[in-house]
């Protein structure tokens, strides 16, 4: 057995592997902060082996706005679609922008979920990775469990932690704010940033400060150094531009000169035929005459590539300027996402202070003696966007994305509110 036929069938068994672990996701529906894993496979039949697409496979995140980012292909729609329906997309889509006869394979593997979020009567509230298959009895065991006996130590030092989580969020927060600001304005290629107007009154924040003043000269340095290499451009097609005048003055006086020596070979040329002049003067005048064609020849060549030069720098700065709308494009879908993402941290941790500092204090050690099943529900995002509550038991399962809430109703005689 030859050596490739070995190595066809060893990329096959791989292949076949990873397409298993990929239908294992099939009916799952992917989300924002997914990671995946993309392979693209092709038989080539000339030489009897698999061919992995290298250049194309990767590990990839779902972006905030629903889309995943892919070489060649661009964004493309990852939200509520299954990876199997995402590779079989992938697969035509190459099939088509390629020009292929024969589709290749794709497959969609799952890497990591996004997480979910665990509230309520619990041990360690808060966001968590998320495992497939997970159910709601497992999902509270990750979260330590049903809340147990007061800790009002814990309670504070819970408080403290997440007070300084929220601290950094909301410093993050104020950078990517600026951040922001300063792309925006450079998509639109504004003279300077306008920065959010709640921006403004964060202004006597050190923090706020600070960035604004490092995003302004950021936005700065870049303006001059597109507008160093566009005026690099402007001047190197103004060069070219008089060079092709001067050719074509010089042309002109090729013209003229190629004119009268055309005439004098005419006149010579008579005179010669009435023997009236020697013909080596002839023989002179047409070597004179074909000089000029063949200068007014290089001229025209020259002025051709002056010509090539400004529309290959004219392409060249706009290229340049499109290169640069596109890297603005995407930072600036990645700072929204991160926006997004740190809006949604800060509300979990205020939640969790609020638990700490109000609602836990008041709890009393009566409650771990309560033998009361817990209400348990999840709130989950729908199709259109909208989020349902919906009440689970402890076998149901629960997906990424979902918020478990863990409630337990404590009787009017014990006077404590609920977590």
């Amino acid at each position: 057995m030859s050596v490739g036929r070995i190595v066809a069938i060893v990329l096959l068994v791989a292949l076949n592997a990873f397409l298993s672990a990929a239908q294992s996701h099939a009916d799952y529906k992917l989300g924002p902060q997914d990671k995946l894993r993309i392979k693209v496979y092709e038989w080539r039949v000339s030489t009897g082996q698999i061919h992995e697409w290298t250049a194309l496979g990767g590990e990839f995140v779902v972006g905030a706005g629903g889309t995943v980012s892919l070489p060649l292909l661009g964004n493309m729609l990852a939200t509520n679609r299954t990876p199997s329906e995402l590779a079989a997309d992938i697969s035509d889509r190459l099939q088509a922008e390629i020009g292929l006869a024969k589709r290749p394979e794709t497959a969609v593997e799952v890497m990591q979920y996004r997480p979910f979020y665990i509230l309520g009567y619990v041990e360690k509230p808060g966001e968590y990775n998320y495992r497939p298959g997970m159910t709601v009895l497992e999902a509270m065991s990750v979260a330590g469990g049903l809340y147990r006996a007061a800790d009002f130590q814990r309670f504070a030092r819970e408080a403290i932690a997440s007070k300084g989580e929220l601290q950094e969020l909301i410093v993050e927060r104020v950078a990517l704010m600026s951040r922001e600001a300063r792309l925006e304005a450079e998509l639109a290629n504004a003279q300077k940033i306008t920065f959010p107007a709640d921006f403004a009154e964060k202004t006597g924040n050190r923090v706020a400060v600070d960035s604004m003043r490092e995003q302004e000269l950021l936005f700065t340095s870049r303006r001059e150094s597109l507008r160093s290499k566009l005026e690099s451009y402007s001047q190197v097609k103004s060069l070219l531009q008089r060079e092709i005048k001067s050719m074509e003055a010089k042309q002109a006086t090729i013209q003229r000169q190629l004119g009268l020596a055309r005439q004098e070979l005419e006149d010579v040329s008579k005179l010669v035929e009435r023997g009236l002049a020697i013909t080596s003067r002839r023989l002179g005048l047409e070597q004179t005459a074909a000089q000029f064609e063949a200068a007014k020849l290089d001229l025209d060549l020259a002025m051709l590539r002056a010509q090539q030069d400004i529309s290959k720098t004219d392409r060249d700065a706009a290229d340049l300027t499109s290169q640069r709308q596109d890297e603005i494009l995407v930072e600036l879908g990645m700072v929204r996402g991160k926006l997004a993402t740190t809006a949604e941290k800060r509300i979990t941790l205020e939640r969790l202070i609020h638990d700490s500092e109000v609602v836990a204090p008041q709890r009393s050690s009566r409650i771990a003696e309560l033998q009361q099943k817990p209400r348990l529900t999840i709130v989950r995002r729908a199709g259109g966007g909208e989020m349902q509550t919906i009440a689970v038991r402890d076998g149901d399962p629960v997906e990424p994305g979902d918020v478990v809430q863990v409630e337990v109703d404590i009787p009017p005689d014990v006077g404590l509110a609920r977590r």
